[in-house]
């Protein structure tokens, strides 16, 4: 039974000889009691729409049983509708048991024994809209355009286009703002692939939006296809020779294995350009036990089995990957370089995303020395540099401990296993896939020496030998050997070609007859050994400032030594003087003697 009080319809839970309990059905709550005279004066209502409080029981869906099973507890106790303690403990007991809160559960009472429904079921019959035809041209013409206006703007253009009078004048029966923004949410015309390419173009549409097939890895079958790239890394440096000098934010060059996602080659230094390409790739081709030793640690060969030049380089148009040394090195070994589009890095995504991999790695571990957060170009943001503490070699350090991790336990949780690797026990990692394809002979590596692939990534520079050595760069090196010899007499005062490696000023190379002699640092340069060639450059003007401002005491103990010495003649010349004058009487009078004789 339901009634009409003060236009709000009731239902009656249950009667009693004092009066009965209600319930709203247009606001469900709690019951409340209603005295028998007031309910005898308030007039019956038919049951409302869509109620199914008296209804057959239609089937439920999982989520109407889900609920109907957190309020049973309730519905089979009948105090529950009188006893508001009772209700409110058998909420908390229903609300523990099933991991939600009382006050859902009552919620939920409440709306089942008004409509007899615990979900509202919103009618899915929509008639078309009025102005639906020029709903859609207003959306072709005016939102998918490259001149982006926004929704409203887009309405508005609608408005003039189609409901204008010529004098100028709105036309009285127009279309509505919120009706035409509800058809246009309503007909996902903002999810549409159309939106993005006429709003933002193709390229941004093919990069961030389109739909994603297939598998990154599957591009390649064989290892040996490097996906290259750069970044400069979030996070400032300090000198190796100087910690209170900050040279700045290093370059990092990665080298990446399409089949595999191994990370094969690295490069980190203060160089970019084809310098920092060719590092990369002879670091990619060097025994990388080897080069970790270099900086302390200890690896074993399955811990990043990379070595090789690779028979293919996969990376975008940019100058660094296209210049000279490039095509040299891929006419000399037969290396095929792929260049992707431009503005185009999800062609090689695997890069781009071990670049974002690594700096999710170091940079929470490394915040407060010297890491750029993404407030760093806010007003009164921290002032980062300041913050610097870790030289070159160290960073170095911090990205091979985090290549170890992603090549040899970071799991592969988008790789399919076949049978055959489940039986062979292949690590789902990229080390274990690239000794799987390894040994299966799927390899396209370039096997050759190491050393002649650094020799040639070294950049090429003209200077004069001189007896003392070769001068580069504010810097002095020696080698006796090569000086003495028949060679280096016939060298000096030449002009000679050297090969130098931007990460080390410790060493340059004399380039002869394609043979490389080494010299090392004169002995009074020993300071800079060990340091990058911006780091040299940095300490050689520190030291040049250094002594500019000795210079004026320089000048001034000068002129005091001028002044000193001055005295000192001054106050011996008239002892002087006199002596000249004695001489030139006693000459005198010679002279007027031998006159008379």
């Amino acid at each position: 039974m339901y009634l009409d009080i003060n236009g709000e319809q009731f239902r009656v839970l249950k009667t009693e000889p004092q009066g009965a309990w209600l319930v709203s059905c247009d606001a469900p709550g709690p019951p409340r009691f209603v005295d028998q005279r007031e309910l005898d004066a308030y007039p019956r209502a038919p049951a409302p729409e869509p109620c199914t409080a008296e209804q057959g029981e239609a089937p439920q869906t999982a989520a109407e049983q889900v609920r109907m099973a957190l309020i049973q507890p309730l519905l089979d106790n009948g105090d529950c509708v009188s006893d508001p303690a009772i209700r409110r403990q058998l909420a908390a007991e229903a609300a523990q048991e099933h991991g939600t809160t009382s006050r859902r559960v009552l919620r939920l009472y409440y709306q089942y024994i008004a409509t007899g429904a615990v979900m509202k079921h919103k009618s899915r019959e929509r008639r078309p809209p009025e102005y639906e035809n020029y709903y859609k041209r207003a959306i072709q013409t005016f939102y998918y355009s490259a001149k982006r206006p926004s929704l409203r703007d887009t309405y508005d253009l609608m408005l003039h286009q189609f409901f204008t009078a010529p004098d100028g004048h709105l036309a009285d029966k127009r279309p509505t703002w919120p009706a035409f923004r509800h058809y246009f949410y309503d007909h996902t015309y903002h999810r549409r692939s159309e939106r993005t390419i006429a709003r933002d173009g193709l390229t941004n549409y093919q990069r961030t939006a389109r739909p994603l097939t297939g598998s990154a890895m599957a591009w390649k079958d064989h290892i040996g296809a490097y996906q290259m790239d750069a970044t400069t890394a979030d996070i400032y440096l300090v000198s190796r020779l100087d910690h209170t000098k900050v040279v700045g934010r290093p370059y990092v060059y990665l080298a990446v294995d399409t089949a595999t996602q191994l990370i094969a080659g690295l490069y980190v230094g203060y160089e970019a350009g084809e310098e920092a390409v060719m590092a990369c790739l002879a670091n990619a081709a060097m025994d990388k036990v080897d080069y970790c030793r270099g900086y302390g640690i200890d690896i074993d060969a399955a811990d990043w089995p990379s070595k090789g030049l690779p028979s293919e380089v996969i990376t975008d148009q940019g100058r660094d990957f296209l210049g000279g040394r490039m095509k040299e090195l891929c006419l000399c070994y037969g290396v095929t370089c792929e260049a992707l589009p431009p503005f185009r890095p999800d062609r090689k995504g695997l890069v781009e995303k071990m670049f974002d991999l690594m700096q999710g790695r170091y940079k929470p571990i490394l915040r407060g020395r010297g890491v750029i957060e993404a407030d760093a170009q806010e007003r009164w943001a921290v002032d980062y540099r300041a913050q610097a503490s870790l030289d070159l070699t160290q960073f170095t350090q911090i990205l091979i401990h985090c290549i170890l991790y992603l090549n040899g336990r970071r799991v592969l949780d988008s790789l399919q296993m076949s049978p055959e690797m489940f039986q062979q026990g292949v690590a789902p990692t990229a080390a274990g896939l690239w000794q799987y394809y390894a040994a299966a002979g799927k390899s396209a590596l370039l096997e050759l020496n190491p050393q002649e692939v650094y020799y040639m990534s070294l950049p090429r520079k003209t200077c004069k030998l001189t007896r003392k050595g070769i001068s580069h760069d504010h810097l002095l090196y020696v080698n006796g050997g090569f000086l003495t010899s028949e060679d280096g007499q016939r060298q000096i005062g030449q002009k000679v070609s050297i090969a130098y490696d931007g990460q080390s000023v410790g060493e340059i190379y004399l380039v002869l007859d394609g043979s490389y002699v080494p010299f090392r640092l004169a002995p009074q340069y020993a300071a800079y050994d060990g340091a990058a060639r911006a780091e040299s450059e940095l300490y050689w003007k520190a030291d040049r400032r250094h002594k500019r401002d000795f210079q004026k005491l320089e000048d001034e103990g000068r002129v005091e030594l001028i002044q000193k010495l001055t005295a000192i003649r001054d106050e011996a010349r008239p002892e002087a003087d006199r002596r000249q004058s004695g001489a030139d009487i006693k000459a005198h009078r010679t002279q007027e003697r031998r006159k008379h004789q």
